[in-house]
C-alpha cells in the first residue's frame, strides 16, 4: 500500500488544554474542503501508534481526501501532563479541545467529523460521540467494553492494587491505582447502546490484551455497526498485513459513511 503523497501536507501542531501543551500532527488533503477524522489513541499510546500505524492511517485518509488529527492525550507521548494524572476524563477533556480547535480550520467541515480509536482510545470515542453531535461515524479498534472483563481484572487483584497503590505494567511501568479505580467510573458498553450512527469494530482473533468478546458485546450492543475480524492479529496489529487490512477497511467505512 504506498503511504502518502506530495499533494498533501502534514502540519505539527500544537494547542493548550487545561493550561498542559497538546502535540499533535494534522494531515491535510488537496481538496478545498475536507471532511475531519480524528484519531485516538490507547492506553499507553501515542499519536504515532506501534510500528506507525496511526501515521500510515492518517496518509492514507488524507490521501483519500479526508483531512486527520492525530495527538497525544496529556501526560502521553509529546504532550504535557503525567501519564500518573491521564485519567478518562482527562482525555475527554483534550478530545473536546482538539475538536474546538479543528473548527478554527475554515478549509475543513466542521459539521461531519468522523473518529478513529485503538483500544481505551475507542471507550474515548463512545464518549465523545454521545457528547458531540457533529460527529457522525465512528471505527474502533480492538476496543474495550467493558474495564472489568479483563482476564487479570478480579476482586483479589484489585483488593492488592489498592493495597499497593500501584499496579507494575510489564515489569517497567507503575500504573497508579487511581488510573484503575477511574475506570470503573465508565461503561462504554452502555454508552454505544445510546448511539445512532455508523459503527465499524475490528478486532483481532488473537489480541490477548482486549479479548475479541470486547468487540463482539460491543458490535451486539450498537445499532447500525459492522464487526471484522482480522485473523490471528494481535492487539498492537504487529503485522504489517493486519495493518494494512485495518486501515484499508477503515478507509472504505469512512468513504462510505462519511460523506
Amino acid at each position: 500500500m504506498d503511504f502518502g503523497s506530495d499533494k498533501m501536507k502534514e502540519i505539527p501542531v500544537t494547542f493548550k488544554s487545561h493550561g498542559k501543551q497538546i502535540v499533535g500532527m494534522l494531515h491535510l488533503s488537496n481538496k478545498k474542503r475536507s471532511l475531519i477524522i480524528i484519531v485516538c489513541h490507547g492506553f499507553m499510546g501515542s499519536h504515532i501508534g506501534v510500528w506507525y500505524s496511526y501515521v500510515e492511517l492518517a496518509r492514507e485518509l488524507a490521501k483519500h481526501g479526508f483531512a486527520v488529527l492525530r495527538f497525544d492525550f496529556r501526560g502521553s507521548g509529546d504532550s504535557q501532563g503525567k501519564f500518573e494524572n491521564q485519567i478518562i476524563g482527562v482525555k475527554l477533556q483534550d478530545f473536546d479541545i482538539a475538536l474546538k480547535f479543528l473548527s478554527r480550520f475554515k478549509s475543513l467541515d466542521f459539521n461531519k467529523v468522523g473518529v478513529v480509536g485503538h483500544s481505551q482510545g475507542g471507550a474515548i470515542a463512545n464518549f465523545a460521540a454521545g457528547k458531540h453531535k457533529n460527529i457522525k461515524s465512528l471505527v474502533e479498534w480492538a476496543t474495550v467494553a467493558d474495564f472489568e472483563l479483563f482476564p487479570w481484572w478480579t476482586r483479589g487483584w484489585f483488593t492488592r492494587l489498592l493495597k499497593r497503590g500501584y499496579y507494575e505494567a510489564y515489569g517497567t511501568h507503575r500504573i497508579p491505582s487511581k488510573i484503575y479505580k477511574d475506570m470503573l467510573k465508565y461503561k462504554p458498553l452502555e454508552a454505544v447502546k445510546k448511539l445512532n450512527i455508523p459503527i465499524l469494530f475490528i478486532h483481532g482473533t488473537k489480541d490477548k490484551e482486549v479479548g475479541l468478546k470486547h468487540s463482539v458485546m460491543l458490535y451486539k450492543a450498537s445499532n447500525n455497526s459492522k464487526l471484522i475480524k482480522i485473523k490471528d492479529a494481535d492487539h498492537l496489529l504487529s503485522r504489517q498485513n493486519h495493518r494494512e487490512r485495518v486501515v484499508k477497511e477503515t478507509l472504505t467505512w469512512f468513504k462510505k459513511w462519511l460523506k
